[in-house]
């Protein structure tokens, strides 16, 4: 089905409707809930939740599986360790040697762990920078700049999929700790993965330049006034489920 045609029956709160029952969304919910009952709820439990969520989404590349199983091994591992993780982190000590234990011995994503443990190391320099509820707040209200800030902290592009993919769920995980929905912003823009390009290549065009695809559907978004990084959540829940079965 042409692309545009499909995007135009959607509002934006169809989209966020959506999204609420994004598998990856849905088990960090639970995830966060089985936290919250077992232990106080206590504010430093949320900031450190949402930074696993972060650290988890910028080495959510290559699986060897689906990223919605991954999602699901991850979130019932932190319920698991979350109270030596929080003792962890909360006096400074990096969590990597974990991370690093966790890949090794994952069935969803046991593949490029040493590369993941070096992004993981360099994360590790500033991640004490959003351990303050606060600081969390102010990115959650200003999800540009946190993208920004992921992206000077990796030494990437701010288009870079693992840096926007990683803002996407940090919205994720902000929305469930501070209860409430932030749309994300226009200029972030769609983490560029195999199957949008594609729907690009099939749809569209056969070129190859991911500047061009990226500058289509941020054309897209602008045009049915849906952000991006939402865009990407209708085309992976509900285009690709009915129309790119073979994605």
């Amino acid at each position: 089905m042409d692309l545009e045609r499909f995007v135009s029956q959607y509002s934006l709160d169809d989209v966020l409707a959506i999204e609420s029952q994004d598998s990856q969304f849905l088990c960090l919910f639970e995830a966060r809930k089985k936290i919250s009952d077992a232990w106080n709820y206590w504010d430093q439990h949320r900031a450190v939740f949402c930074l696993l969520v972060i650290q988890n989404a910028l080495i959510s590349f290559q699986v060897a599986w689906s990223g919605p199983s991954w999602w699901q091994e991850f979130s019932e591992k932190i319920v698991l360790d979350f109270e030596f993780l929080h003792e962890q982190i909360i006096e400074g000590v990096d969590i990597v040697d974990w991370w690093y234990l966790f890949l090794t011995n994952s069935r969803y994503n046991k593949r490029l762990y040493n590369n993941k443990r070096k992004r993981l190391e360099k994360f590790s320099l500033v991640e004490k920078e959003l351990l303050s509820l606060d600081v969390l707040g102010d990115y959650h209200d200003n999800m540009t700049l946190f993208n920004d800030f992921l992206a000077w902290s990796m030494k990437q592009k701010k288009t870079d999929k693992t840096i926007v993919f990683a803002t996407k769920m940090f919205g994720y995980a902000a929305r469930i700790v501070f209860g409430k929905y932030k749309v994300y912003p226009m200029d972030v823009c769609i983490p560029l993965d195999s199957r949008l390009k594609k729907i690009y290549q099939m749809y569209v065009s056969d070129a190859t330049s991911s500047s061009c695809m990226i500058d289509y559907y941020n054309s897209i978004s602008r045009k049915f006034g849906i952000p991006p990084l939402h865009l990407d959540s209708l085309l992976w829940l509900e285009y690709r489920d009915r129309f790119m079965v073979t994605i």
